[in-house]
């Protein structure tokens, strides 16, 4: 946060109608909960989708906080997250990590975003990289535009 207000400030002689920083005190997307409030996030998770165990809740909090329920919508099992890349990686993260964090390889999920390339093995990692080059890949639009519609639909609830 403060790397990016001290390159905006650098800027400001060239964008006059810049407001003045705000992000210190803004919650980044999901953290808009208090500091020590990860315990009761993740049982509210738990309770609302019952075939989490408590690793697997605790990663989704500590990874999106709040969003974590978002993510989840109104799944009732795990198999309504569709395909398992490694370990409780499933579609339904992927298809969020990608539409809303711009993650765009499976390094940048597995790495960056979520650290499961930790226990990941080579099949699973080429599976992940199969459904995401699928997702991108204009020659499988339909595929593309399958998956999307699942995952919105997911999300609403249908």
């Amino acid at each position: 946060r403060r790397l990016a207000e001290n390159a905006v400030n650098r800027l400001a002689s060239d964008f006059p109608n810049l407001t003045e920083p705000w992000t210190s005190h803004a919650p980044l997307p999901g953290g808009d909960f208090p500091h020590d409030g990860v315990p009761d996030l993740v049982d509210a998770l738990m309770s609302v989708h019952p075939f989490l165990d408590a690793p697997w809740a605790h990663r989704l909090v500590r990874n999106y906080g709040t969003d974590a329920a978002r993510l989840l919508n109104q799944a009732r099992t795990r198999d309504e997250l569709g395909t398992r890349f490694t370990g409780n990686l499933t579609a339904t993260e992927v298809n969020w990590l990608i539409g809303r964090e711009y993650a765009r390889t499976s390094d940048d999920i597995l790495w960056r975003r979520t650290k499961l390339g930790l226990h990941a093995s080579a099949d699973e990692i080429a599976k992940l990289d199969h459904y995401i080059r699928k997702l991108s890949d204009p020659k499988d639009e339909k595929d593309a535009l399958r998956a999307s519609l699942c995952s919105r639909l997911t999300r609403l609830g249908c």
